[in-house]
């Protein structure tokens, strides 16, 4: 089973991706469109509530981002023993920077 969106691959039962909440597909296609995109760090924290604020002035400016170490199932978010990283494809790393600057502080 294979994630659309993260690429991931996932052992045969898992249904939705656990670190994105995509429905799983049983193989990926050249075909998707689907290219690497270097990532940078742009906040590192413990706090859930500030991810999620983070996240939302992120997606108000249409900044694509991925959060490592959160784990989704369901409308539940567990973390893991790390700190959260969120994280955006290295173009848009100065805007986000930017966005959250006055959020990080």
């Amino acid at each position: 089973m294979f994630c659309p969106k993260c690429r991931g691959e996932y052992v045969e039962g898992i249904k939705v991706c656990p670190e994105c909440g995509e429905k799983l597909i049983d193989e990926l296609n050249e075909e998707d469109g689907v290219e690497y995109r270097p990532m940078v760090t742009v906040l590192k924290t413990f706090d859930r509530g500030v991810i999620a604020i983070a996240k939302s002035l992120l997606q108000s400016e249409y900044i694509p981002f991925y959060v490592s170490g959160e784990l989704t199932f369901g409308i539940i978010t567990f973390t893991t023993i790390n700190p959260m990283e969120l994280q955006v494809p290295e173009e848009y790393e100065e805007k986000a920077k930017e966005i959250l600057a006055d959020f990080i502080e």
